[in-house]
């Protein structure tokens, strides 16, 4: 196969697959409301019976608390972390991308202490 060839046939099969996606996508639509309102009665159920689970003979039902984590105030925690003796504590292994590649680009690609940065060639198509 040329070049020509692969592009075409690579952007004929990424077509192909977004269609049946967004088609199966609007496919379960009607599954997923009628899940989502199957969740808000048992919720509704759970919460009017005062219980925390439910166990009928097709399988358990149980509340779930999740917690979700943002920083709303940035200076403000850092002056916390900063104070705190185990402060470092609340971060993860995690770093910013963009500012390492800022960093490389400052000191002739060498990275931070600590940071091993890799880099991965990948071929992207685009349709023209």
């Amino acid at each position: 196969m040329n070049a020509a060839e692969i592009v075409k046939k690579y952007i004929d099969l990424r077509n192909f697959k977004k269609r049946k996606t967004d088609a199966f996508a609007d496919e379960m639509k009607p599954y997923d409301a009628a899940m989502t309102a199957l969740e808000g009665a048992m919720h509704k159920l759970l919460n009017e019976t005062h219980q925390d689970n439910a166990k009928p003979e097709y399988g358990p039902a149980y509340k779930v608390t999740n917690m979700h984590v943002r920083m709303s105030d940035r200076a403000t925690f850092l002056k916390f972390v900063k104070n705190s003796d185990d402060g470092l504590e609340f971060f993860t292994n995690a770093v910013a991308k963009e500012k390492i590649k800022d960093y490389l680009d400052g000191s002739a690609g060498a990275p931070p202490p600590g940071i091993e940065v890799t880099y991965i060639e990948s071929v992207n198509f685009r349709k023209a």
